[in-house]
């Protein structure tokens, strides 16, 4: 089993009076190739966490491209393009997959593009052999749109605020990501929008009043799964 592994992060404040560049991705980290499997070192990010689970299936990774920009300004399309455009490339290079994985943020902004996440996707979708399961792992408060419910692709979130289970969420993706391929399970996305605003603070999946609802959630996951059984 080959799967390919990418990340393209990026959160976009658009009241930023300035541009985010390949420079401003090279501040924070570019890694190629195989440089993926070896320098997050220690980190418990998603990335590391997608590795190891492959690493405990025997499946083989192969590794693309991984670059964050931490939380910034608008990207510029040309930089934009010359990173997706890279990791178009060495997907091409790599030949046939049995499927990939992306780690995504899920609020990335383009000059002319309010919805890169769709477009990643899309452009990845486009090189692939119809069919091949792809799974995203995004930011918990990554914005979902229509444009990203796309076949074949299945997204996979953060779980905590404060953001604490980075790693996890890139092992659950990749691991779906597994059993798709196996033929165990078949994802299908839905979207539902709700009109809300609210503070971050009262969102902290560890305390009232959202650890309350968080303690239901867990509690209807335990019994889908015996339910499965």
């Amino acid at each position: 089993m080959r799967i390919a592994i990418a990340a393209f992060m990026q959160e976009t404040n658009s009241f930023v009076p300035f541009t985010t560049t390949v420079k401003t991705f090279e501040d924070q980290y570019i890694y190629r190739g195989d440089e993926i499997l070896t320098s997050y070192g220690r980190a418990r990010l998603e990335i590391p966490g997608a590795l190891d689970a492959l690493k405990e299936v025997g499946a083989t990774p192969v590794p693309l491209l991984a670059t964050m920009a931490m939380a910034s300004g608008t990207v510029e399309r040309k930089s934009f393009d010359i990173l997706m455009g890279e990791i178009e490339e060495r997907l091409k290079a790599a030949g046939p997959v049995d499927g990939v994985f992306l780690a995504l943020h899920g609020a990335m902004i383009v000059e002319d593009q309010p919805d890169a996440e769709s477009e990643i996707v899309r452009r990845v979708r486009a090189l692939l052999k119809p069919g091949t399961p792809i799974t995203v792992s995004l930011d918990l408060h990554g914005h979902i749109t229509a444009a990203m419910i796309q076949p074949d692709v299945a997204y996979i979130g953060y779980r905590e605020f404060p953001h604490i289970d980075m790693y996890e969420t890139g092992h659950r993706a990749a691991s779906l990501l597994i059993d798709w391929i196996n033929g165990k399970v078949k994802p299908v996305m839905a979207l539902s929008k709700r009109h809300m605003v609210f503070s971050p603070d009262s969102a902290r999946t560890g305390a009232a009043p959202l650890s309350d609802i968080v303690a239901v959630l867990g509690s209807l996951n335990i019994i889908a799964a015996e339910l499965d059984r």
